[in-house]
């Protein structure tokens, strides 16, 4: 047999075997297609003495002399207006630099200037009595937004270790509102 050589002959039926071996090996895979529907958000304010800031004020300093002493308690809130008939309620969580003792305390800051052994201290007037709200807590608002709403909160200075020295107070405090349905 002259023509096509014995090795270039097996070359060919080997490379339609693999040609026919490819379909014979395909394979079946699923797909999944995942997302999520969230309730619609409310328009959400912080309103402060100050828009998006609590002042606490001057803090005089013989009134964080003694361990666990409290000064210049300050209202303020979080507003919810313009919600979807949709959206009935939210959970709220707070988070920032926590004191490094107690995580019930969030931390002041520590730059130059700085007042030293003082926190601040978040509560939430809502619930009945100032229930104080830690660093990553959540409150979780019954459903009731019907269009609207405002979360009630209040800020004050702390001393966890009493002889709060003279200087700025500064914590800033995340507020994260996930709406529900």
């Amino acid at each position: 047999m002259k023509g096509i050589p014995q090795q270039s002959t097996i070359a060919l039926l080997l490379m339609a075997g693999l040609g026919l071996s490819h379909t014979a090996f395909a394979l079946d895979r699923s797909i999944n297609i995942i997302g999520k529907v969230v309730a619609s958000e409310c328009v959400t304010d912080v309103v402060g003495n100050n828009g998006n800031t609590v002042n606490l004020g001057t803090v005089q300093g013989a009134d964080l002399l003694k361990a666990g002493s409290d000064a210049n308690e300050t209202a303020f809130s979080i507003k919810f207006s313009d919600c979807p008939a949709t959206t009935k309620g939210y959970k709220a969580t707070f988070s920032g630099d926590t004191d490094p003792v107690d995580n019930m305390l969030f931390k002041n800051s520590t730059d130059a200037g700085s007042a030293q052994n003082v926190q601040v201290v978040v509560t939430n007037t809502d619930a009945g009595g100032d229930n104080v709200l830690k660093n990553g807590g959540t409150y979780v608002a019954p459903n009731s937004l019907s269009g609207g709403g405002v979360l009630n909160l209040k800020a004050k200075a702390h001393s966890r270790e009493g002889n709060a020295t003279p200087g700025n107070i500064n914590s800033t405090v995340l507020l994260t509102v996930e709406f529900t349905g």
